[in-house]
């Protein structure tokens, strides 16, 4: 209604509503009427009916209950009971059978009298059609062309005919002018009707086969009618009675009719009443209007004037003191525009001279600006800014070129720090953190690089470590705008730190040479027998690559001991490549000649590191030493004298050794291992360490156990926080027991643990996992499926550190107990622990 007045608005509105208003309302009051009326009409309609039905039935009954008596009577009194059957004028006759051969009929003389012709002859004929059939029961039937129905009934030899008065018998609802009636038997034959034949019919149709009693509305075209059918079960007959929705509604209608009168008269009042206020309400509005384009053309002086005492006044009001106001404002604007023509006369004075003091201004930032310029390129640590898309701006200090090789003015971040793609997104979501301030920046920026290393060790030239810092630039609203990343160059701290840990390596090397000098001594003799026998395993054609790399891995483990740490190094790299080689191995020159280069690397290195270990010996060591030759000359001399007590003597405390001393250096190892493994180890156990042994004999024995006493470590002794689990003192033991047999040609070396013993589960698993088609996998018992764990490459580790995880160690010690002439045996329990068992001959 865009285009339309405030009156005309009104008026819509209000008829509208009260449109909507009138016509809910007799909506809802035709349906609720129409409902009602439809239950009372079916509640009277149903009664009416069932009384019909009822006042048939009775009628029946009562008639044929009284044939009945006749029936008796006419059997005991002769002919005296024929007077009594005369003087009823509804019974017109009856027959019941003597015998078998004589039927006894009787009419009703006087009522058949008064009747016309053939009449007689039609009821006679209508009880020989009841008499000639088997059916027993009540029957009715209509007498062709007479208000008449004759009802009969046959039990036995009975036949009993009674003739039924439809106009006296329904004489109580004859004249009813409401209700119209039809009564028909249950095959549809209407015996009696009111109303239109038509529509009689048509409504029987609907009710034909219906033996229940119901009510209902049916609809013939535009035409309703609601209907009750009852059923009389005696006579096979229903009755039905009916009205039209037409004549049933009428008062309905009658009073939607006056209801529709009186809204009319009610909207018409409405727009009255609405036309008056909608005038009084719109004539204030066109004098505001009026004012209003006066006030537009600069007329001030005109007045609004409303006469109404209501809010419409106070507008006025209101209206006219807005004009005063706005034409007090003009004045003054004037004034304000006076004053602003003198400033423009300024500014133009003003602007003359603004170039010259700019380019003053300017000069003086540029000076400035040199100078801070200056200033940042002088400090030696890196600065760089970087906003929240992680994008550096050009601002950095010279110090970062050197620091970073690169200049980070328009690159990012990642590509400054030369960090990995697939950090990209970690490094992106520090970001948001970091400019978000979802935590506090100092707490936010510990979660970002902390510093950058290039280069792999500190002694490389081209190693560098730098320390990072970040520092928040804020806007005006107190919000991080960029970052500013402070890069320190630690890398001459770092590799003073790594000197002093070098030195101090250096020294506990020493001390632990020192404080096991006779086995070490013993131990350089199986280094260099060991990098002897390289020459022939290196030259063969091929190479036993298997040999190569036990021969390595021993050294690592022998050079661990001692805390040698270069040498375990070098050791390493070179049985790396010899693992790394058998993966794929082709026999070429190239790589026969890497291998001998190892090997000569090795050989130089410990040349040296001999020498140098050496000469550190001779000076601080206290012992007096014998040639080994010299040694095994008095050995034959004294072997070869009659004298039995020197020959022990000289056996036992000269050419043997306590088997504690060949058993030291594990102590430390036990140490050194603790802290690389973060776990915690009791102080190795030796029980019977006075036992004594043939140091040549046993040497090469103990330096192996190097890789027992690391698996122990690594794999069997759980971590301090699973052990506290599970009621274990979180210091792990590792026991070694000695004793000889008693003719003392048998060392027993017993050695356990209490870890976690050893898993056959693990061992199956990984056995299928090498070879599915093993069949030690599944066939073998627990005890005998642990002994894989001496297979050659076997190992359940799931990575391979320094310590074990090659699956070569535990080869190497069985290879040299079956090589000595001894055994193994394994006591192994999950969660307990595990015991090996070596037996060798002396």
């Amino acid at each position: 209604m865009k285009g339309f007045g405030i009156k005309i608005k009104i008026l819509a509105g209000l008829s509208a509503l009260l449109i909507i208003a009138v016509s809910s309302n007799l909506f809802f009051t035709n349906a609720l009427l129409t409902s009602d009326k439809k239950a009372y009409i079916f509640e009277n309609i149903l009664t009416s009916t069932e009384g019909l039905k009822k006042t048939i039935q009775d009628q029946i009954q009562e008639s044929f209950i009284q044939i009945e008596s006749y029936v008796l009577l006419s059997q005991q009194s002769g002919k005296a009971w024929i007077e009594l059957f005369e003087k009823q004028n509804n019974i017109a006759a009856f027959s019941f059978k003597l015998d078998e051969s004589s039927v006894r009929k009787t009419f009703h003389k006087t009522l058949f009298a008064n009747k016309p012709e053939g009449f007689a002859l039609k009821v006679s004929k209508l009880i020989e059609e009841v008499s000639e059939t088997d059916e027993e029961g009540i029957s009715v039937r209509k007498i062709p062309e007479e208000n008449l129905l004759l009802a009969q009934f046959r039990q036995g030899n009975k036949n009993l005919s009674l003739i039924l008065v439809m106009d006296t018998l329904l004489n109580r609802i004859s004249n009813d002018l409401v209700f119209s009636y039809i009564i028909a038997t249950d095959a549809g034959e209407i015996l009696w009707q009111t109303g239109e034949e038509k529509t009689n019919k048509l409504i029987l149709s609907r009710n034909t086969g219906n033996k229940n009693d119901l009510t209902q509305e049916i609809k013939f075209g535009d035409e309703g009618f609601l209907v009750s059918s009852v059923h009389l079960p005696i006579s096979s007959m229903k009755i039905i009675s009916f009205i039209s929705t037409k004549k049933a509604y009428s008062i309905v209608s009658a009073l939607n009719f006056k209801t529709m009168a009186f809204g009319l008269i009610l909207i018409g009042a409405a727009l009255v009443a609405g036309l008056f206020f909608s005038i009084r309400l719109t004539k204030p509005i066109r004098s505001l209007m009026e004012n209003a384009q006066f006030i537009a053309d600069g007329n001030f002086e005109h007045k609004v004037e409303i006469k109404t005492k209501d809010e419409l006044f106070v507008l006025g009001e209101k209206f006219n003191f807005m004009s005063e106001k706005i034409f007090n404002l003009l004045k003054e604007k004037e004034v304000i525009i006076d004053e602003l023509r003198d400033a423009n006369v300024k500014i133009e004075d003003y602007s003359k001279n603004l170039e010259k003091m700019v380019e003053e201004r300017t000069a003086e930032l540029k000076s400035a600006n040199d100078f801070i310029q200056a200033m940042i390129d002088s400090l030696d640590q890196g600065l760089f800014v970087f906003d929240k898309d992680l994008k550096c701006s050009s601002i950095y200090t010279k110090a970062c070129e050197n620091l970073f090789n690169r200049s980070p003015a328009n690159s990012d971040y990642m590509s400054v720090l030369q960090l990995d793609e697939d950090q990209r997104v970690k490094i992106e979501k520090w970001a948001d953190i970091l400019f978000s301030e979802m935590i506090p920046f100092e707490s936010a920026s510990m979660l970002g690089p902390k510093e950058k290393v290039f280069g792999k060790n500190v002694t490389d030239d081209d190693y560098k470590m730098l320390k990072l810092h970040y520092h928040p630039m804020r806007d005006d609203e107190q919000k991080i705008s960029n970052v500013v990343v402070v890069a320190t160059d630690k890398t001459a701290e770092m590799r003073a730190i790594e000197e002093n840990k070098k030195k101090e390596r250096y020294v506990e090397m020493i001390f632990k040479i020192l404080g096991s000098k006779k086995q070490f001594i013993s131990f350089t003799q199986e280094v260099e027998d060991f990098i002897l026998s390289l020459d022939d395993i290196l030259q063969s054609s091929p190479p036993r690559l298997d040999e190569a790399m036990l021969v390595y891995h021993s050294l690592n483990g022998g050079f661990g001991m001692y805390g040698v740490d270069f040498m375990v190094e070098l050791a390493r790299e070179c049985e790396q490549f010899v693992v790394d080689l058998k993966k794929d191995f082709v026999e070429s020159d190239s790589v026969k000649e890497k291998l001998l280069l190892d090997r000569d690397r090795l050989k130089e290195a410990y040349s040296q590191f001999k020498q140098e270990i050496f000469t550190a010996l001779s000076i601080h060591s206290d012992q007096v030493e014998i040639d080994q030759a010299l040694l095994m000359y008095v050995n034959d001399l004294v072997q070869e004298s009659n004298e039995r007590e020197l020959k022990y003597i000289f056996s036992e405390k000269i050419m043997k050794v306590p088997v504690e001393e060949l058993l030291t250096p594990y102590k430390e190892l036990l140490s050194s291992l603790a802290i690389k493994l973060d776990k915690e180890f009791s102080p190795l156990k030796i029980i019977n360490g006075e036992t004594r042994v043939d140091p040549d004999k046993f040497q090469e024995f103990f330096a192996m156990l190097v890789h027992l006493f690391r698996n122990c470590a690594d794999h069997g002794i759980e971590p301090p926080s699973t052990r506290d689990e599970l009621g274990k003192n979180p210091s792990g033991t590792i026991a070694v027991q000695a004793m000889l047999d008693e003719e003392g040609r048998k060392l027993k070396l017993i050695i356990e643990d209490d870890g976690a013993g050893i898993n056959p589960e693990r061992i199956r698993k990984k056995l299928f996992e090498n070879n599915p088609e093993n069949e030690a996998a599944f066939s073998e018992s627990d005890q005998e499926i642990i002994y894989h764990i001496f297979d050659q490459d076997f190992s359940t580790a799931e990575q391979v550190t320094s310590i074990s995880g090659r699956g070569v160690g535990m080869s190497a010690i069985k290879d040299l107990v079956e090589k000595m002439g001894g055994q193994l045996h394994i006591e192994s329990q999950v969660g307990v622990g595990s015991k090996f068992i070596f037996e060798l001959p002396t």
